[in-house]
C-alpha cells in the first residue's frame, strides 16, 4: 500500500476532516479523493465540512506526519440548486508530498441543479514547488443532463466531457502555470456538473490549484446588466442634481 492510501487510511480511522471511507449520492455539493486502494468523499453540510453555509465545503487540513503527506485549504464551492449563474470552483491551497516516493492519485468535485447554459468559461493554475518534471495536474470537465450526483468515488464523473486539460510542472519544478478557455456548450437545466482528475507529485514537491467552471452571460444578458447599470447611474444623477438645486 503506498503512501497516499494510508494517509487516506489513517485519517480516516483517527476520524479526520474527511469522516468516511465512502458515501451515498447526494443531491448537492460533493467532492472525493484517492486512488485504486482508498478514497474519502466529503458532502456539503456533513461532519466533513467546517463551512456551514450551502454550497461551499471547507476543509482547513488532511494530513498524516507519520507518512509525510498532507494537504490544507481545501474550499469547494457551488451555485447548484440556488438560481445562480452556473459556477463550480475549487481552491486547494497546498498538497506536499514528502513520502520518499512519488504520489499518484484521484479526485473529484460535483453538484447537481445547474441553470442552462450555452458557454462556460474554464480555467486552471497550478502553482509548483519542488516538483520535478515527472509531476503533473490532468483536469476534466463533465456536465450530464440526466442531472445524476458526480464525486461519490475519485472517479465518478457522470456524463459528458466539454474540456480536459494537462498541466505540466515547469522543468524546474518551480513556477505556475495557467490555462483557461471559453467552450461553446448546449445545456439546459436542470444538469450536473463535475470536474474529475489526476495529481501526480513527485516526492518532495508541493502543489497550490485553483479551478474554476462558469457560464458565460449570454448577449441579452449582458445588455440587462448594462441597461441595469445604465439605470443606477442616471438615478444616482438625479439625486445629485436634486441635492446641488436644494443646496442653492
Amino acid at each position: 500500500m503506498n503512501a497516499f492510501s494510508r494517509l487516506l487510511l489513517s485519517v480516516a480511522m483517527a476520524g479526520g476532516a474527511v469522516a468516511g471511507l465512502s458515501a451515498q449520492a447526494h443531491a448537492t455539493l460533493q467532492f472525493s479523493i484517492g486512488n485504486g486502494e482508498a478514497s474519502l468523499t466529503c458532502a456539503d453540510n456533513t461532519p466533513c465540512d467546517s463551512d456551514p453555509a450551502t454550497g461551499v465545503i471547507s476543509i482547513p487540513s488532511i494530513s498524516s506526519p507519520a507518512f509525510g503527506v498532507s494537504a490544507s485549504g481545501i474550499n469547494l464551492t457551488s451555485t447548484g440548486g440556488t438560481g445562480a449563474p452556473t459556477a463550480l470552483d475549487a481552491v486547494v491551497g497546498s498538497f506536499s508530498n514528502a513520502s520518499g516516493q512519488t504520489l499518484s492519485g484521484a479526485f473529484a468535485l460535483g453538484d447537481t441543479s445547474f441553470n442552462s447554459v450555452k458557454q462556460f468559461r474554464v480555467s486552471v493554475s497550478a502553482t509548483w514547488t519542488n516538483a520535478t518534471a515527472d509531476s503533473e495536474l490532468d483536469v476534466t470537465w463533465f456536465a450530464d443532463a440526466l442531472n445524476d450526483q458526480g464525486a461519490n468515488n475519485p472517479f465518478d464523473a457522470p456524463g459528458s466531457e466539454f474540456a480536459n486539460i494537462e498541466l505540466d510542472s515547469p522543468e524546474t519544478g518551480n513556477g505556475t502555470v495557467n490555462f483557461s478557455d471559453t467552450v461553446s456548450v448546449d445545456l439546459s437545466g436542470p444538469f450536473s456538473l463535475t470536474l474529475q482528475g489526476d495529481l501526480t507529485l513527485a516526492n518532495g514537491g508541493t502543489v497550490s490549484v485553483t479551478e474554476s467552471v462558469a457560464a458565460v452571460p449570454e448577449p441579452s444578458t449582458w445588455t440587462m446588466l448594462i441597461a441595469g447599470f445604465a439605470g443606477l447611474g442616471i438615478a444616482g444623477y438625479r439625486v445629485s442634481r436634486k441635492r446641488v438645486a436644494l443646496a442653492v
